[in-house]
């Protein structure tokens, strides 16, 4: 669909749709469709590159049968599954990727969120079993895809192309050398959670943040902000409900895409120098982050798991 190509607020919506959708199938059925991001994430590749889209079905079914081959035969914790499995997927994102830019046509810049999707959909398969994963990711991914057409289809062009024309002027965000610094995030991540059981921040959201704090200190910073801002915000929204897991994570997600929205316009508003338009792995940063800090101790989730990560992930950056 050649509105999302230009419309980084209907690709946003799509993302964060996807995800309410989930959490509500979630809810009735008490099965996660492949995982949270996850059908907003397969619904927006599909309208931007059915290419792209077939390509990541076809990883998630080398990354299942790597699994069940080598992995599932082992007595191991949920914890170090879901390390595996993600490392795994994100290998199997960077060939795929490295094939896309040598042989073909260049890997959408959203492939970097898409490298962990063939792992959510693992681990979910390994939870729920392969069929029941199969169909409620598909049925949900359709539904996300229907409701962007009817946006699509209801709302000005203007208007869903409106932050896509004003960002125009500035650069958009590139990871370097993803082949080197991604690898390197993944080896801190098993690393921190075997020795101090803290997650870390993420697999591919180190890389992000530190290129950000390299190239743009003040946006990096305005991350931070938003991180803090959607953590008070989280834990006061806790203090009065009962919110928790995978209902807390979409909480932070729409936090993630309030904060990162009003962060773009307001770095049009004022100008802001070496700006880079914030692509949707920005959105999932703060609210992992978030989530995180409101699962873990604060203090040990940021001195033992995401300043490690980002130190790592910046020294990385500076030898590439």
């Amino acid at each position: 669909m050649e509105i999302l190509d230009s419309s980084i607020e209907l690709i946003r919506i799509l993302f964060l749709l996807g995800a309410i959708i989930s959490i509500l199938y979630k809810k009735k059925y008490g099965v996660t469709p492949g995982g949270i991001i996850v059908p907003g994430i397969l619904a927006g590749t599909l309208f931007v590159s059915f290419k792209s889209f077939i390509v990541l079905l076809i990883s998630t079914v080398i990354c299942w049968t790597i699994y069940r081959i080598f992995v599932s035969k082992h007595a191991l914790s949920s914890r170090w599954i879901t390390i595996i499995c993600m490392s795994i997927s994100t290998l199997l994102g960077l060939i795929t990727m490295y094939v896309f830019r040598t042989y073909g046509n260049a890997y959408i810049e959203s492939s970097i969120v898409s490298l962990v999707i063939p792992g959510l959909i693992t681990i979910s398969a390994h939870k729920y079993g392969k069929s029941r994963i199969i169909t409620s990711t598909l049925l949900v991914t359709a539904l996300t895809g229907s409701a962007g057409v009817i946006l699509a289809s209801v709302i000005p062009k203007h208007d869903l192309t409106s932050l896509n024309v004003q960002l125009a002027q500035y650069t958009p965000l590139t990871l370097t050398a993803p082949f080197i610094v991604i690898p390197i995030s993944l080896i801190t991540a098993a690393l921190i959670y075997y020795r101090f059981g803290i997650r870390g921040g993420g697999y591919v959201i180190g890389p992000f943040l530190a290129l950000l704090i390299f190239i743009a200190p003040l946006q990096a910073m305005c991350i931070s902000i938003a991180v803090v801002i959607s953590f008070w915000a989280m834990k006061l929204i806790q203090k009065y409900t009962l919110i928790i897991g995978l209902e807390r994570f979409v909480a932070s997600l729409v936090m993630g895409y309030l904060t990162i929205s009003i962060l773009d316009y307001t770095a049009l508003a004022v100008h802001m120098n070496k700006y880079h338009p914030s692509p949707t792995i920005a959105i999932i940063a703060v609210a992992v982050l978030t989530n995180e800090l409101c699962l873990q101790p604060v203090r040990e989730s940021l001195i033992k798991g995401v300043f490690p990560s980002l130190l790592l992930a910046y020294i990385a950056r500076l030898a590439v």
